[in-house]
């Protein structure tokens, strides 16, 4: 009996699993379905092995709840390709929710006088347990699906996820706590509906949390593409102005040609033909220098990469670019410019610190199957990388700009890779184009 009872309080790791995996189901190493299963199978089996010592040798509780949950996070960090940031934060919702269920069915426990010495109350105390779990976990496993990974697809730094785990560990913390005082308090039945309400506030405290946190996430990724939007305005305003004043150029130019073509027919016909090639050549030098390239007609792409072909000749490095588009991409104008952008932001303030100035990038779709960017640019060496992960050299932790390519690129199934060889830093993006996309040059 005991050992059933051990077995069937460990199976609300189940619906636990499914809290964490769900979120993060953009970024699993293996396809979703066969994770879940595999995952699910794994903690049956833990719940078995824990419950068949507790019930061979004795053991502690905590100390086997401890062991799986160990387990089961290593399990998780492996089969998820996320910075552990991320996946402590996740993991430690799921088990703060794990310790407040807890709570709340031993006073349940408590509140319908079942007794820790009678098998039976014990099997219906474990039943009680895993039934809380799946009654709150299983109706809300498509919010987790849909809105966790919202959340967790975002490139949020990793100063946010520590203060998630930083404030649902509190919890836990806190309810483990509590459970030390709580056997006093079911004393009676004041104490022990007074500690059910105390859970039950903690329950919808944890929810609380939770939905502002969404809420904060979402607002952060709203206003990083507000700043997208109005960086990519400002670009084409750019643009716009250098046509303006190309163009206003080029109307004083036709405008005078006419007295230059006097001019030039007068000096040929006195045979002065010093002072008509030194005409001529100062002609030349007047010439108004049409600023903007048409890379592609894609307009908002196109204003951003004169905008940073401005920037290159600022700054004297030699900027070359390919571009080659299908009919349609998947991504929206902010999402392609934003991950454009971020590359060659990065690339520019490389390039900086380098010797040899040099970028090279390649937008283009083989076959009409792939989108491709790549992008190569030049640097002084120096990089810094954690658990294969570059940081940014401007400020502490992960580079929010490769953060936010790689997750552009899992969004549409695609990928995203940054190394570097030498003094050189390559970025290769592929996303996978819908099967109706046309090819034809942008």
């Amino acid at each position: 009996m005991i050992f059933l009872q051990y077995f069937l309080s460990n199976l609300i790791l189940v619906p636990t699993a499914l809290m964490c995996l769900l979120p993060v189901k953009n970024q699993l190493r293996g396809e979703l379905r066969k994770t879940l299963l595999v995952g699910e199978l794994v903690i049956v089996a833990l719940a078995a092995v824990t419950a068949w010592l507790k019930t061979k040798y004795d053991l502690g509780g905590n100390a086997l709840l401890g062991m799986v949950l160990l387990i089961c996070f290593l399990l998780y960090i492996w089969s998820v390709r996320a910075p552990v940031s991320k996946l402590n934060a996740v993991f430690s919702f799921a088990v703060s929710l794990l310790s407040i269920l807890s709570n709340l069915s031993t006073s349940m426990d408590a509140l319908l006088g079942l007794s820790y010495s009678d098998e039976m109350d014990l099997l219906y105390s474990a039943a009680i347990y895993t039934g809380l779990g799946c009654a709150f976990v299983l109706p809300l496993i498509r919010v987790f699906a849909k809105y966790g990974s919202r959340v967790a697809d975002q490139p949020v730094p990793s100063r946010v996820w520590i203060t998630i785990t930083v404030i649902f560990s509190a919890i836990f913390w806190m309810n483990m706590y509590l459970r030390t005082v709580q056997e006093a308090m079911f004393e009676n039945r004041v104490g022990t509906l007074w500690l059910l309400a105390v859970f039950c506030i903690m329950l919808a405290l944890w929810s609380l949390l939770l939905t502002a946190g969404y809420i904060i996430i979402w607002d952060m990724k709203t206003m990083a593409e507000e700043r997208e939007r109005s960086r990519l305005l400002e670009m084409q305003a750019h643009q716009y102005n250098s046509q303006q004043n190309y163009i206003k150029a080029s109307e004083r130019t036709r405008h005078d040609f006419r007295h230059s073509i006097n001019m030039l027919c007068g000096l040929y016909e006195a045979g002065d033909y010093d002072a008509l090639g030194k005409y001529l050549r100062q002609y030349a030098a007047e010439l108004p220098v049409k600023e903007i390239t048409v890379y592609t007609d894609n307009t908002v792409l196109n204003a951003q990469l004169n905008y940073f072909a401005h920037v290159c000749r600022l700054n004297q490095i030699d900027f070359q670019v390919s571009v080659k588009l299908p009919y349609a991409v998947p991504l929206s104008d902010v999402e392609l410019c934003g991950m454009v952008g971020n590359v060659l932001e990065n690339a520019v303030n490389a390039c900086k610190r380098a010797e040899e100035k040099r970028i090279r990038i390649t937008i283009l779709a083989e076959g009409g199957a792939q989108l491709y960017i790549v992008a190569t640019n030049t640097f002084d060496g120096y990089v810094r990388k954690k658990n294969g992960v570059y940081l940014s050299t401007n400020r502490r932790g992960e580079g929010v700009g490769l953060a936010s390519i790689a997750a552009t690129a899992e969004k549409y199934g695609g990928v995203a890779q940054f190394y570097h060889e030498g003094k050189e830093f390559f970025s290769n993006i592929a996303i996978p184009l819908p099967d109706q996309g046309k090819e034809e040059d942008r």
